[in-house]
C-alpha cells in the first residue's frame, strides 16, 4: 500500500516546475521575435534611406543639367569654395555637395579617357557628388552616396 501522506505536494512541484519551463521558453520565443522586427525595421529604415538619397543625387543633377550653361558642372577650380564643395541640394532631405576630383594644384583639367578619338583641345572636368541622407532614430545614422561625373570642356 503507498502511503498517500508522503505524496502531498510532488505533483504540485512538478507543475510548477513545468510551467516554469514553459515560460522561459515562451519569453526566448517573445525576444527573439522583437529583436527580429527591430533587424527588420532597421533594414528598411536604410533601404528607404538609400532610396531617397539616390533620388536627391539624381534630382540635384537634373536640376545642374536644367540650368544649361549656368550649372555648375562647368566651374573650374577657382569658383568652388573651399574643400566642402558647393552645396547643390535641391530639397531639405539629403545634403547634396559638388567637389572637384581632381586635387592636382599645377593642372585645371585632365585628359579626357578616350571614347573612339580623342578630340584635341577636350579636357574633363572630374567632379564628385556627395549626397548625404540621415535616417533612424533621432536620426543618428547616416547614408552617403558618392557620384561621379566627368564634364568634357574646352581647354583655353
Amino acid at each position: 500500500m503507498v502511503n498517500l501522506k508522503r505524496q502531498n505536494g510532488i505533483v504540485l512541484v512538478s507543475a510548477l516546475i513545468m510551467v516554469l519551463l514553459v515560460t522561459g521558453i515562451a519569453v526566448t520565443v517573445m525576444t527573439t521575435s522583437s529583436i527580429d522586427t527591430k533587424m527588420v525595421v532597421a533594414s528598411q529604415q536604410a533601404y528607404n534611406a538609400e532610396a531617397n538619397a539616390k533620388g536627391d543625387s539624381e534630382r540635384a543633377i537634373q536640376t545642374e543639367i536644367a540650368a544649361n550653361g549656368n550649372n555648375r558642372f562647368l566651374y573650374k577650380r577657382g569658383q568652388f569654395a573651399g574643400a566642402a564643395g558647393l552645396d547643390i541640394s535641391p530639397n531639405v532631405n539629403s545634403k547634396v555637395m559638388l567637389s572637384r576630383l581632381n586635387t592636382n594644384a599645377k593642372v585645371e583639367m585632365l585628359e579626357c579617357p578616350p571614347k573612339f578619338a580623342v578630340t584635341k583641345g577636350i579636357k574633363c572636368n572630374y567632379l564628385n557628388i556627395r549626397t548625404t541622407h540621415n535616417y533612424g532614430k533621432q536620426d543618428r545614422h547616416e547614408m552617403v552616396i558618392n557620384t561621379g561625373i566627368q564634364q568634357e570642356l574646352i581647354d583655353n
